[in-house]
């Protein structure tokens, strides 16, 4: 399995410790998944949203339409230094495709 995906399950909201926290707080993985499945109900502003994943770093942001971002990295790390650490590359990926191509390969989900 890739490093990268190997790591998705572990990126917490800002690289906070999770030890103790309620389980409704969502790792990466799952704050995703959740983003995915409104776009493929519909949900305009889940549609809108961005996935970026970065390359120079264990990290995940999620845009949203109204301008805000959701950092998620290795706990510990500090999120919001991510895009300032110079050279940075990273793929960004529309939710709206990802939903589009899951009602593809899975079908539509049933409203």
């Amino acid at each position: 399995m890739p490093e990268a995906v190997q790591y998705f399950n572990y990126l917490t909201p800002g690289g906070v410790s999770l030890a103790g926290a309620p389980d409704s707080i969502p790792t990466a993985s799952i704050a995703v998944a959740i983003l995915v499945e409104d776009a493929r109900a519909g949900v305009s502003d889940a549609r809108k949203s961005q996935v970026e994943i970065s390359h120079n770093s264990r990290a995940l942001a999620i845009h949203k339409p109204v301008g805000s971002v959701g950092r998620f990295c290795m706990p510990g790390q500090d999120a919001i230094h991510w895009p300032k650490r110079g050279h940075h590359r990273s793929t960004t990926l529309n939710v709206a495709a990802i939903a589009d191509a899951f009602d593809d390969i899975f079908g539509k989900v049933a409203a």
